[in-house]
């Protein structure tokens, strides 16, 4: 999956790629992104929510129930806030500012669905996945 970061979390939220776990990760790396590119927390939970409102129906059991949905967003929301959940946290903030540099480079803003047609060749340091960033706590 290496250099695939941008699309597979825009064929996410787009509702083209759903893997299983996938919503908590999307969640966890929008987060990620947003405060790297200099979003408010208040603005980020906002757009995630409108990001899960879009999804096809099926995408995730808990988008059958808004009240919950919306807890859990919040919660990953400012859980990631600190990057408290990095097994290499230096490593982990080190790789996604280089993405986010990248990216704002290229005009792409991962919260901003109007940059998501630009097309994307980002050169990578090394393996990168979603899954690399986060350790869930479970």
């Amino acid at each position: 999956m290496k250099g695939c970061f941008w699309s597979k979390l825009t064929d996410y939220w787009s509702g083209g790629w759903n893997p299983p776990g996938g919503l908590d990760e999307a969640i966890t790396m929008t987060a990620r992104v947003g405060y790297k590119m200099g979003y408010a927390e208040s603005d980020i939970v906002a757009i995630i929510k409108t990001y899960c409102r879009s999804l096809p129906h099926g995408a995730s059991s808990r988008l059958d129930n808004p009240r919950e949905m919306n807890r859990c967003i919040i919660k990953q929301v400012q859980g990631v806030k600190d990057n408290g959940r990095q097994k290499d946290a230096q490593l982990s903030d080190r790789i996604l500012d280089d993405v986010v540099i990248k990216w704002k480079a290229k005009g792409l803003d991962l919260l901003d669905k109007t940059t998501w047609d630009r097309p994307v060749t980002l050169p990578t340091t090394g393996p990168f996945t979603p899954s690399m960033f986060i350790t869930t706590k479970r």
